[in-house]
């Protein structure tokens, strides 16, 4: 039996979606499948949900989400179970028809359609819930077109700012009519004083790259400047490169393949990956054809690749162990922010694996296999500095223990490695003494910041290049909530009135949006009394 509380369940989704909520009702129904699945449920109450789920998928244009709900709710239905109805599994049949047709996946859609569609037919004449209607289309060697229509299930309309999230379908699945959806909506949303809009256009368009956001709200922007964001979040160079590969789309079969496969890896889908692979021998060391030219390990390191794409299953560390035991090139390069990268580079600065816990042992695995770790080129930044940059000590660490002992004070500075950075102090140049400066700061290493103070770096720089440039040790420490960090800087003289270039914020703004209350009260307690050069007080 089910207890109470997961009883419940269902009823809160339904209220949420009557409500318009999508995406926590599909939330819910997510839960509830793996709960039903643990717990044993019936198969109509398995099946029903996972309809739902489909369902709801296709309320936020989710359709690679809906295509595995429909899938699976059908698996379940295989044989048929005695307590799953003939017009029950014919609706399930109806679903997925209609997902692959939106998918322009045909002539399976066709298939299924007409296992189906005899009964909705027989039973229900016009009136089904959806009917497939296909024929030939001379002008395109015959293919067929299919298309939804009549009774067509209703879907709600998607929640408010839909379109300005990732949850719409990948490049294989739109056409571009899709696209051009989105633009309009990016557009509107612009013109609605859309915050996540603006956003968007901040670093979606090259007009606006390294400029404050405050001037994307008083541009003068045009549809056009929509297209060529949403062309830039698929890692197209333009519209028209957009438009091209969705026509390239539609006659490569390898395009389709690659597309697929990258697909399975970011949903998790070994079943599909693993086939995949089998069937296409080549398809490991096979090069997406967007600008970024990435292999599919890249996928894994969920950064530098299309938006859409950019996310970390459950499963992801096995989706890695099957790439690299296919054979995947551990140091293949893809262009990415203006370089190369490998995929330990952009793993190792991606919030996803992170975010879902699972960046330090896919960087282990990754190493296990061979990526590089240590550069001697002294342009190019290891995936240990990479890795401290974007915040992440826990895998930066793991990876300095596969290393021999740092020589870089910067890296030594990151990882708070105190007797390391009295070493290498003396004869490191300015750079990268700045550069360790802003690392103790944002880790929280604070007798690191003390050694770096007493030995004359300046607490008032910006940040270098490539380490929060936008903003100062100080900036970063308020942010991350180091106090005594924050104190030790302001006792030697740190301005608290210097503004991040990006969102011209001071150090106390930024303390505050890191909901550090008290660093963020005793930097407003200093303002007043902190005096200027000129003898100014602060604002």
């Amino acid at each position: 039996m089910l207890d109470a509380e997961i009883q419940t369940m269902p009823l809160q989704a339904s209220f949420l979606k009557s409500a318009g909520r999508f995406a926590e009702a599909f939330e819910i129904r997510l839960n509830l499948d793996a709960i039903y699945g643990r717990r044993g449920a019936s198969l109509p109450v398995r099946t029903g949900n996972l309809h739902m789920l489909a369902s709801l998928a296709l309320s936020l244009e989710n359709l690679v989400d809906a295509e595995w709900a429909a899938r699976k709710c059908l698996a379940l239905c295989t044989p048929q179970p005695a307590d799953v109805s003939d017009e029950s599994l014919a609706t399930y049949r109806i679903m997925l028809a209609g997902i692959l047709a939106e998918r322009q996946v045909f002539d399976e859609a066709v298939s299924v359609a007409e296992s189906a569609l005899g009964h909705f037919r027989g039973a229900h004449g016009r009136d089904s819930r959806f009917v497939l209607d296909y024929q030939r289309d001379l002008d395109d060697m015959q293919k067929r077109i299919v298309r939804r229509y009549l009774e067509r299930a209703e879907r709600p309309s998607p929640p408010s700012g839909a379109g300005m999230t990732s949850s719409n379908p990948p490049s294989q699945l739109a056409t571009l009519d899709d696209y051009t959806r989105q633009s309009a909506a990016l557009f509107e949303a612009w013109r609605s004083g859309s915050a996540a809009a603006t956003w968007r256009f901040k670093w979606g368009h090259p007009v606006f790259r390294g400029r404050p956001a405050a001037e994307v709200r008083t541009a003068d922007l045009q549809l056009a400047d929509a297209q060529l964001v949403i062309a830039r979040e698929q890692e197209f160079e333009s519209w028209d490169r957009l438009a091209g590969f969705v026509e390239t789309l539609a006659r490569d079969a390898n395009v389709r393949r690659f597309e697929a496969a990258a697909d399975a890896i970011v949903t998790g889908d070994l079943e599909t990956l693993c086939s995949r692979l089998r069937e296409e021998s080549e398809l490991i060391r096979a090069r997406s054809t967007r600008r970024h030219g990435a292999t599919l390990l890249h996928y894994i390191a969920a950064n530098g690749v299309e938006q859409v794409r950019q996310k970390t299953p459950p499963n992801a560390v096995k989706v890695a162990d099957m790439l690299l035991a296919a054979g995947a090139e551990v140091d293949a390069l893809a262009e990415a922010y203006g370089t190369r990268c490998t995929t330990m580079s952009l793993l190792v600065s991606s919030a996803h694996p992170a975010g879902a816990g699972l960046q330090t042992a896919l960087a282990e695995r990754l190493a296990d296999a061979g990526a590089t770790l240590v550069t001697s080129d002294p342009q190019s930044r290891s995936p240990i500095l990479t890795a401290l940059a974007f915040g992440y000590l826990d895998t930066a660490r793991a990876l300095a223990r596969r290393t021999p002992p740092t020589d870089d004070l910067a890296i030594a500075a990151g990882l708070g490695l105190i007797d390391e950075v009295t070493r290498l102090l003396a004869t490191a140049d300015p750079l990268r003494r700045q550069i360790a400066l802003a690392l103790a700061a944002q880790h929280g290493h604070a007798d690191v910041v003390q050694r770096l103070l007493d030995a004359g770096e300046d607490p008032d720089r910006f940040n270098p290049e490539g380490f929060h440039a936008h903003s100062t040790p100080l900036h970063q420490a308020a942010l991350a909530g180091h106090r005594e960090i924050v104190q030790l800087l302001v006792e030697r003289g740190a301005r608290l009135d210097m503004r991040d270039t990006i969102n011209e914020g001071t150090p106390h703004g930024w303390a505050v949006h890191g909901g550090h209350r008290e660093i963020a009260e005793s930097l407003r307690a200093r303002e007043g009394a902190q005096v200027w050069p000129g003898g100014a007080a602060a604002p």
